[in-house]
């Protein structure tokens, strides 16, 4: 290489490289032209150098020494264009020396520049090897316009500039490399979220949209605390389009419906999905396993055929399961309309899971009495409402008294004042005799404390067990 004018005291601080970079000297001169043999193949040289211009590239010639590399790359432009026309091979050869010496050019500068600063260009090679070239990647292009700034102002202050601190420069590189790896990783995860977006998913599906969004920002933490860590990264992008997927399909279903499907119960309907979807695809790779031999066929055939009633089951299965389901809201539905029916006076209405507990508190038996008040008339009458808005399986009458007087006499008062109930139930047909089972558990079960005449009164009470639960499907 030769002296580069008043650049030449920079070199002792590394930054002549740069400001070499982008061509920004003003001495930059015009090579001596590299001398080929007059025989040589200008097919083959053309070939090399397109070659070895995609090797500089890779370099980031176009970034250390843009003016000479995309000099080059114009030469051997000419250099084609004058072969393809039938120019004479003296003219293609003179052409091609350019062009080589352009590229030599580029290639000196390059590793000059990469020698100088070996942290900075390798931020930005690998930045370039996550793909930020190809993407819109905006901190690739603020972190080289700040490269493009900096070679600037070292070129209007001369030898008198002092080596500047890169640091934010190689932070700016990291940057984009993070922000291309998650481009390529998550890109395909963020494009189905902006389509459930627009179907308003956010509302329609909270909870599958919380966890699609979580898996994103999960994969994100692990690309900006591990960039390198690819197989982690892989494996957590993976699991955030899945994610994503669940919530577009629910999404749709919800929407749909006009929203009478729940979040929970197209959930479901997306699980047996893809259970279905699995199967299917299992049986598509036992026929495409099938060898053509007989016996091999025939126990193929076998196979199949068992494959496919696992089909019609689990099909006959996902039939059954959305049935129960549509049970299922129904009796929340009457579960809530249930609990509207009665005043905090008339009783107190709670579920556990799949259980209804009325726990009336209007009904005052006489002393020592199984006879029903005729002031409890209106509060049966809700109960045998609600009974019959709910698919019941099982009622339970339980009679419940004070701490006064003997336990076994408190236990055949409870338990005769709960068969009243019961009958009661059966007579309006609010119940077959066969669902209702009664129990009386005297003081054994209080609620509240004995010792005040407010607890007793809670205590001395009649609760009414409505089971709904309905055989699963496994």
């Amino acid at each position: 290489m030769k002296p580069l004018c008043l650049f030449d005291n920079l070199f002792k601080s590394g930054l002549i490289a740069l400001i070499l970079a982008t061509g920004l000297s003003a001495c930059e001169s015009k090579p001596k032209r590299f001398a080929y043999s007059p025989s040589t193949d200008t097919t083959t040289e053309i070939q090399n150098i397109d070659r070895e211009l995609t090797d500089l590239k890779g370099q980031q010639a176009e970034v250390f020494s843009a003016g000479y590399y995309h000099k080059a790359e114009k030469s051997l432009a000419k250099a084609k264009s004058l072969k393809a026309s039938g120019q004479s091979q003296k003219e293609v050869l003179s052409e091609l020396g350019m062009a080589k010496a352009y590229l030599m050019e580029a290639g000196a500068i390059t590793s000059q520049s990469t020698d100088a600063f070996p942290v900075l260009a390798e931020s930005r090679a690998s930045a370039l090897s996550a793909g930020a070239l190809q993407q819109d990647n905006k901190e690739l292009k603020r972190a080289d316009n700040l490269f493009v700034d900096r070679l600037r102002a070292a070129r209007k202050k001369s030898n008198q500039m002092d080596e500047p601190d890169h640091s934010d420069l190689q932070r700016r590189y990291v940057a984009a490399e993070i922000e291309a790896i998650k481009e390529t990783k998550l890109g395909p995860a963020k494009s189905v979220i902006a389509s459930a977006k627009d179907l308003n998913a956010a509302n329609l599906a909270p909870i599958s949209w919380e966890r699609a969004n979580t898996a994103v920002k999960q994969t994100e933490i692990q690309i900006e605390t591990d960039r390198s860590n690819d197989a982690e990264q892989s494996a957590l992008a993976q699991k955030a389009k899945y994610e994503a997927d669940r919530l577009l399909q629910v999404a749709q279903i919800v929407k749909n419906s006009n929203r009478k499907t729940s979040e929970a119960s197209a959930l479901t309907i997306v699980s047996q999905q893809e259970r279905l979807q699995a199967t299917e695809r299992r049986l598509s790779q036992t026929e495409r396993d099938l060898s053509m031999t007989e016996q091999e066929q025939l126990a193929a055939q076998a196979t199949l055929a068992e494959r496919e009633a696992a089909l019609r089951n689990s099909q006959a299965r996902s039939v059954e399961s959305q049935r129960n389901l549509a049970a299922l809201e129904s009796a929340n539905a009457a579960f809530e309309a249930a609990r509207e029916k009665f005043s905090d006076d008339e009783a107190e209405v709670f579920r556990q899971g799949d259980r209804l507990t009325l726990r009336l508190k209007a009904i005052q038996f006489p002393i020592n009495s199984n006879e029903i008040p005729s002031s409890a008339s209106g509060t049966l009458q809700k109960v045998t409402e609600v009974m019959e808005m709910l698919p019941s399986q099982k009622v339970t009458v339980e009679g419940h008294t004070d701490s006064l007087g003997a336990a076994d006499i408190n236990k055949k008062l409870s338990q005769s004042r709960a068969e009243s109930i019961a009958k009661y139930l059966t007579e309006q047909n609010a119940v077959d005799p066969d669902k209702v089972a009664t129990v009386g558990y005297g003081y054994d079960k209080p609620i509240s404390s004995n010792k005040s005449k407010e607890g007793r009164a809670q205590n001395r009470r009649v609760d009414i067990v409505i089971d709904t639960a309905t055989e699963s499907v496994e």
